[in-house]
């Protein structure tokens, strides 16, 4: 029941049809990836779309300083046109007379008191940078704190499995040594049962140990977008699928 439950959930986040017929597969297999912490957060800090929206905003705030340095600045145009001009009432007939129109125009904007509008504008944008640098300062913090506490989990469910894998084998010494007690009546059934509930509660454990360190391996390549078991970029498997699409 579960399962068919977990399909229905699964058909839904895919798009699919609840009548549709799908099966999934876990692999549980022992898998340990070395990992290289250095490498994982260089290229999470790369590709990580947070700090790239950041950037936006920083260059937009620029843009907002410089556009505030230029208000109520002096300017002046100077323009300057020859031409000839038609007069004749009749449309065929309207350069049959014309006119040679001169026009030479000097234009000053001389700014001589903004009430300090400019010296506060500039204030302004200066604290949006500053803010928008903070903001990507702490965006980045963030992020490598979460590589790294990614990694550390990661190593945490690898001694797991080592630890899990001993306590099998002292589970299996175990219930050997009281089958042979069993076998020579100096043990009951139902003690023997013991054994063996605890020998399988450790293969549980083994498993449990295994499907951690997937999530754990899927986490880490979520937040630093790269693919630790194939060794690539994830966003070169992106383009890559795009392309056989097209």
């Amino acid at each position: 029941m579960q399962h068919q439950n977990s399909l229905d959930a699964f058909k839904i986040l895919l798009g699919l049809e609840l009548e549709d017929m799908i099966d999934v597969s876990a692999d549980i297999q022992k898998t340990i990836v070395e990992v290289d912490l250095e490498k994982a957060i260089d290229h999470g800090l790369e590709n990580r779309m947070e700090l790239r929206q950041m950037d936006i905003e920083l260059q937009r705030a620029m843009h907002d300083l410089i556009v505030a340095g230029a208000e109520n600045e002096f300017k002046a145009s100077l323009n300057l046109s020859f031409g000839l001009t038609g007069t004749n009432p009749q449309f065929p007939g309207i350069y049959d007379s014309p006119n040679t129109d001169r026009l030479i125009a000097l234009t000053l904007d001389i700014p001589l008191f903004d009430w300090g509008q400019k010296k506060h504008h500039l204030a302004a944008t200066r604290a949006q940078i500053e803010t928008v640098k903070l903001s990507a300062d702490e965006e980045l913090k963030n992020i490598k704190m979460e590589i790294r506490e990614a990694y550390r989990n990661l190593m945490n469910q690898k001694r797991q499995i080592e630890i899990a894998e001993k306590s099998i084998k002292n589970a299996e010494l175990t219930y050997a040594i009281n089958l042979e007690r069993y076998r020579n009546g100096d043990l009951s059934s139902k003690d023997l049962q013991f054994y063996q509930l605890q020998l399988s509660q450790q293969k549980l454990s083994l498993v449990q140990a295994l499907i951690n360190n997937k999530l754990a391996l899927l986490d880490l390549k979520i937040r630093t977008l790269w693919d630790f078991e194939a060794n690539r970029s994830i966003l070169d498997e992106i383009k890559d699928v795009s392309e056989q699409e097209d």
